[in-house]
């Protein structure tokens, strides 16, 4: 048997990007690249797709190309999304107020922190498009 992403890379299957395939980014981005610098970058988009740790078994739907592709053209639309993300968590901040990025948060931090908003999407539902 084939997982998702096997079927992806081996037999270019299109899969569409679902509202919570859009959801699932929002969320990731607004945690791990809180700031939209880096956003365009490859880096953060391998990083989901690498998975490690299995914390996000849903970025198998798409390569890391697909899911930044995603992003870039519709940033304006994402970056929108994101900011209603981090108020409604009220992401960390720096003191100037423009948010951390993912370098200055510490790993253990991180994954406390995405365990806690799992928790609270579980009992808000998924997050709605604006």
């Amino acid at each position: 048997m084939f997982t998702a992403l096997q079927l992806i890379q081996t037999h270019s299957i299109r899969v569409e990007f679902t509202k919570e395939h859009d959801n699932y980014l929002v969320k990731y981005l607004a945690t791990y690249c809180p700031s939209r610098d880096g956003r365009r970058g490859q880096k953060i988009f391998q990083r989901l797709v690498d998975n490690e740790q299995n914390r996000w078994p849903w970025s198998v739907h798409h390569t890391w190309q697909s899911w930044r592709e995603r992003y870039v053209k519709h940033t304006e639309h994402f970056d929108a999304l994101i900011v209603i993300y981090q108020k409604k968590h009220k992401s960390k901040r720096k003191r100037d107020g423009e948010p951390v990025s993912i370098e200055m948060l510490a790993p253990n931090a991180k994954r406390v922190r995405l365990e806690e908003e799992e928790e609270e999407e579980e009992e808000e539902g998924p997050m709605r498009h604006a």
